[in-house]
Formats: C-alpha cells, sequence, structure tokens
C-alpha cells in the first residue's frame, strides 16, 4: 500500500501546440468516463456487506476535487485512529494550499458532520474547516462504513472488523433532512425498569448498539441467627434474538453476613458472556459495595453496602457489581425477526438480619440497556 495521496492529472494547454500536450489530452479524456464508475470515480476494496476488513481505495481511482483530477497510483489504506468504538466512519479527501499537486485521504468519524452537497462545486465539501487544518474545503465520499472492536476489551484482545457499508447517493443524502447538514441522525431509547421488553429494529438503520448493565448485588447483613432475610444477587441483563441469548450480563452477587464466616469477603461482581465488549463487575471492597466499570452509557448496577457492626463483630460485605456489555446488532443477522428482546436486571436486595448495627444494609441499583443507532 503506498502514502494516502492521489496525484494531480496534468491539463493539456487550451489550445495545444506539442505532442506531449495531445498525450495530456487523450489521457484526460480517458478518465474522466471512470468519474460516473464509482464513488465519485473512487473504487474501494474490501467493499462487500459481507466482508469486514478495512476498506481501501483500489489504483487507478479518480476523484475531482474543486476542477481538478486526481488519480491514485497505487492502493491506498487509509491509516485511522482505532481508540474510538462503533463508530461511522467517511473518507475524506484535503488539499494543502501550497500544493495543488496531490491531494491527501484520511478517514473521519461521527464526530464530524457529513456535508450537505455543494451544486456549484459538484460535491459534498466542507467550507472553511478543515478536519486537519490543512485547507478551506475537505470533500467527502459519499459512502460510510463502521469500525467495531469484537474482541474481549477486560484482556485486551482486540479484534477489528468494518461492517454496515454502504453507498450514498445524492437524494438519499439529502431526504435525510437539513437537520445536521444532512447528516445521519443520532437515535437513543434506554429500558431502565427491570422488566423484558421488545425493541423493534428500526426500519432505516444498518445497525444498533446495546449497552448493557446488570443489577448490583445487595450488601449484607448481621447474620444466620437473626430473623429477616438474607442479601439477594442482582438481576441479570440480556438481549435475545432469535430466541438465543446473544449477550448475558449477570448481576452481581450479594454480600456476606457479618456473622457467618467469611466475614466481610468480597461480594464478587457479575460476570458477561457471549458477544461484543465484555466487562466484568467489581467485587465489594470489605463493607462497601463494589460500583461497576463506567465503560458504558447503561446506568446503575452499583452494589448495595454491607452493614457495620458495633464491638467485635465484623462488618458484613458488600454486594458485587453489575457486569456490563457493548454490543453491536447488524441488520444482516436479524433473519426473519423484526424485534429483538431486552431483558434489564432488578437490584439486589439488602439483608434485614441483625440487630444493634451502626449502619443498615443497602440495596444495589438495578440495571439498564441503553441502545443507540443511526438512520
Amino acid at each position: 500500500m503506498s502514502e494516502n495521496k492521489l496525484y494531480l492529472i496534468e491539463k493539456p494547454s487550451e489550445e495545444p501546440t506539442s505532442i506531449e500536450d495531445y498525450k495530456r489530452q487523450n489521457y484526460l479524456l480517458q478518465k474522466i468516463p471512470l468519474l460516473h464508475l464509482g464513488f465519485d470515480g473512487v473504487k474501494l476494496g474490501n467493499w462487500n456487506e459481507s466482508n469486514t476488513e478495512h476498506p481501501y481505495i483500489l489504483a487507478g481511482s479518480i476523484v475531482e476535487f474543486l476542477g481538478d483530477l486526481y488519480e491514485a497510483k497505487n492502493d491506498i489504506f487509509i491509516n485511522e485512529d482505532r481508540s474510538t468504538q462503533f463508530e461511522t466512519r467517511y473518507i475524506y479527501f484535503w488539499r494543502s494550499n501550497d500544493d495543488r499537486g496531490h491531494i491527501n485521504v484520511a478517514l473521519a468519524n461521527n464526530g464530524v458532520t457529513f456535508p450537505s452537497y455543494n451544486p456549484s462545486l459538484r460535491g459534498f465539501y466542507t467550507e472553511g474547516v478543515s478536519v486537519l487544518n490543512e485547507d478551506t474545503y475537505n470533500k467527502f465520499l459519499r459512502i460510510h462504513f463502521k469500525f467495531v472492536n469484537t474482541g474481549d476489551g477486560e484482556y485486551l484482545y482486540f479484534q477489528y472488523t468494518y461492517v454496515s457499508k454502504k453507498y450514498w447517493d445524492k437524494d438519499d443524502v439529502n431526504r435525510i433532512g437539513d437537520s445536521g447538514g444532512g447528516a445521519l441522525k443520532k437515535h437513543t431509547k434506554t429500558f431502565s425498569v427491570p422488566g423484558t421488553f421488545n425493541f423493534e429494529f428500526p426500519m432505516n438503520a444498518e445497525s444498533v448498539i446495546f449497552h448493557i448493565m446488570s443489577g448490583g448485588g445487595g450488601g449484607g447483613g448481621f447474620g444466620s441467627a437473626d430473623n429477616g432475610s438474607f442479601a439477594t444477587a442482582g438481576g441479570t441483563s440480556k438481549i435475545t434474538l432469535n430466541n438465543s441469548d446473544i449477550t448475558v450480563c449477570d448481576g452481581g452477587n450479594a454480600g456476606n453476613e457479618g456473622y457467618v464466616s467469611p466475614a466481610e469477603s468480597d461480594g464478587v461482581g457479575g460476570v458477561t458472556t457471549g458477544k461484543g465488549l465484555k466487562y466484568n463487575g467489581n467485587n465489594s471492597n470489605g463493607y462497601k459495595g463494589g460500583s461497576p466499570k463506567d465503560v458504558t452509557n447503561a446506568t446503575g448496577g452499583k452494589a448495595g453496602n454491607g452493614r457495620k457492626n458495633k464491638g467485635s463483630i465484623p462488618d458484613a460485605g458488600g454486594g458485587g457489581s453489575g457486569a456490563c456489555a457493548i454490543v453491536e446488532v447488524l441488520r444482516t443477522e436479524l433473519n426473519n425477526a423484526k424485534n429483538i428482546v431486552v431483558t434489564v436486571g432488578v437490584k439486589g436486595k439488602a439483608s434485614t438480619k441483625g440487630h444493634n448495627a451502626q449502619v443498615l444494609a443497602t440495596d444495589g441499583e438495578n440495571g439498564s440497556v441503553y441502545v443507540e443507532w443511526h438512520e
């Protein structure tokens, strides 16, 4: 793969006077028809919907930029920052003010607004602001695709995939609306009440991202010798498609009782299994309930504190926090399904056992499921 540049196709003189002028004229006439054969003349490798490899620009691709034509001399693999997750990627071109000899290629994510169509420039240009502060114009291709890390982020295992590859016609972009300059609009929905719900896959979305949090465990109490109930674990949150659980976040475990060995030992955090980025819950720290990992947009999941006892009786253990995950579901995975089943885990209850306590045990928090998509 080459550097991320396309090179200027020199124009012939308006009145050719040399063999070189005629060669340039003929070469230009050969390249102009290519503008109608791809994404503004660009041909992309790894572009089939079933292909999850990084798209790249094929050698011979042609781009018109502010009236000039540029050609890819070699295949161009576009470098990117992979630290951001589950974001839409756009390909755009930019030119340095002092060098018309080439244009550069880069990737932008959905933190950048996709520009409106500029009829006078015959393309989708940003004007006046440059992503890299190198030029007053950036030209965007009429495509988007998504970058997803499907590895297990908990153990620093990364597996990069590129999905939801789509070509936009000019009319498709303009039909999206005036808001945001024609960009895809972000939509969200939150399930914060424990229970089971049907989520209908949005009609115009290519994929949906679920942020899942399970319930936190309840804090422990005095012990089995007293009346009352033991602490309970948090409930499971999960995503179910076609009657199969694709991602399951178990709730945090209940805290230990202060009068029962092992007192004050950790209440264990929940465990996540299945598809997506998976994060296990945190254990308690003595009588303090565990807090879930702050890596998703889902809320809740904190565990309850254990009971603080007087005298020589050990304090009870706090509960373990809920587990969480981020998982993308593609339209192609639905088969004939229209709904995805969302389960939100309930909070774990605190133990009611004990007497002469300084501080009572507390309940955990309910889990939640936060959903986001673009259409």
